[in-house]
């Protein structure tokens, strides 16, 4: 049970849940599968891509959602939920715009309620080309 004791005054005890806002010690989180997407060769022309990675809840209170950034305007990141509990699934996905050829490892941060860590991170990366034109066989 994760509640918090208090000494009032001698023989007086009081508990308390641990606030929401904080850190929780009883929620935690088990990311599912991999932490980096390797997307390889992309065409710029092609336009945006996504993974999605999966966040199980495996602590006692629910995981909650505080914030989320990206290192790059060219990445965006979105959500499932705002608070997952406990047995429940997150979906985060990561969505990277390739507007300039050449490699590229981009990340989303997760701000969370859990302990020990209250955040998580994910990583999508690869090479972007810029329109590679299809080569006939036998050319003249």
């Amino acid at each position: 049970m994760c509640l918090v004791a208090i000494l009032l005054l001698p023989g007086f005890i009081a508990l308390a849940n641990d606030d929401v806002a904080s850190v929780d010690s009883c929620a935690s989180y088990k990311l599912l599968g991999n932490h980096i997407y390797d997307f390889g060769d992309i065409d710029m022309k092609d336009g945006p891509v996504s993974a999605t990675f999966l966040v199980l809840s495996v602590g006692q209170n629910p995981m909650i959602i505080t914030k989320s950034s990206t290192s790059c305007i060219c990445t965006q990141v979105a959500y499932s939920q705002d608070v997952v509990f406990p047995g429940d699934t997150l979906k985060v996905e990561v969505t990277y715009d390739p507007f300039v050829a050449g490699t590229f490892k981009q990340s989303a941060l997760i701000s969370t309620n859990t302990h020990p860590y209250n955040y998580f991170r994910v990583y999508v990366k690869g090479n972007v080309v810029e329109g590679v034109e299809e080569k006939t066989k036998g050319g003249d």
